[in-house]
């Protein structure tokens, strides 16, 4: 089964869902074979028939809005999309509130499905595409639940150079089971994209010793890929965006002090 039927069983619902989320064909129960998921502990494929939560207690967290509960839960996508051809570990979750679950598991489809979509259309007239994992991360946090999804992209016939990664990062309001935008958190945003700008370019030239001022220009796009944390605010660049191939993909924290003044909100 491929992601775009996957997306028809399972996130086509999402609108509907998120206003009445009983009717939820997810929220936590095994998702069936045929959407071309399959349950994994971490990162190992298994066979059971309900996903396996992991063990580590920082993945369960009770949310201080009616005391729900989440756990982080680990599936393989495998399916096969005309040249496309995935076999990815996504981050995914379990729990109670079943509008937040399907909002974050759908979220993760959906970010599958662009890259399904955007390398069906780049112009190549030959050859396929693989994509596998790179990294997969989710976390419960106090206000928030956040994923990052990195993946490898390769072309085959003629082989690519070097596999090309692809960066999707998830932040899920707990109480609202809505996406949270980098520019919501703030009420000056052109200052805080300045800010963000300055503390990216310090931090970067400290790491490889120069910056393409373009990619960390103040603008929203530049900054899309961020993750809060208790300590700041995680912000991960595309490959190239800020250096060459080689440095490798760059990742920035901004302290929250570095808001003073323009935090609209402190998520973590």
């Amino acid at each position: 089964m491929n992601i775009r039927n996957s997306l028809s069983m399972i996130g086509s619902a999402a609108v509907v869902i998120i206003a009445t989320a009983a009717c939820s064909p997810m929220a936590g129960n095994p998702v069936a074979s045929s959407t071309g998921l399959s349950s994994t502990a971490k990162t190992t494929t298994t066979t059971a028939a309900a996903p396996t939560t992991t063990s580590d207690a920082t993945t369960s967290s009770g949310s201080p809005h009616g005391h729900r509960a989440f756990s982080v839960v680990y599936h393989k996508y495998q399916a096969t999309e005309g040249t496309v051809t995935f076999d990815v570990d996504v981050p995914w979750i379990s729990g109670d509130d079943l509008a937040v679950v399907d909002r974050f598991n759908n979220s993760v489809l959906s970010s599958l499905h662009d890259q399904q979509v955007a390398l069906g259309n780049d112009g190549s007239t030959s050859g396929y595409w693989t994509v596998s994992s790179q990294d997969a991360q989710a976390v419960i946090g106090t206000d928030v639940i956040t994923g990052l999804l990195i993946t490898s992209v390769n072309h085959h016939d003629p082989m690519s150079a070097h596999p090309t990664p692809h960066i999707a990062t998830f932040v899920i309001n707990k109480a609202t089971a809505q996406p949270v935008m980098l520019t919501d958190l703030f009420t000056d945003q052109h200052e805080a994209l300045q800010r963000l700008s300055n503390e990216a370019r310090q931090q970067i030239i400290a790491k490889i010793g120069s910056v393409d001022e373009s990619g960390i220009a103040p603008t929203a796009k530049n900054f899309a890929n961020w993750i809060p944390t208790s300590y700041g605010i995680e912000i991960h660049f595309d490959d190239y965006q800020v250096g060459p191939h080689a440095a490798g993909l760059q990742v920035v924290t901004m302290p929250w002090s570095v808001f003073a003044g323009v935090l609209a909100q402190k998520l973590y």
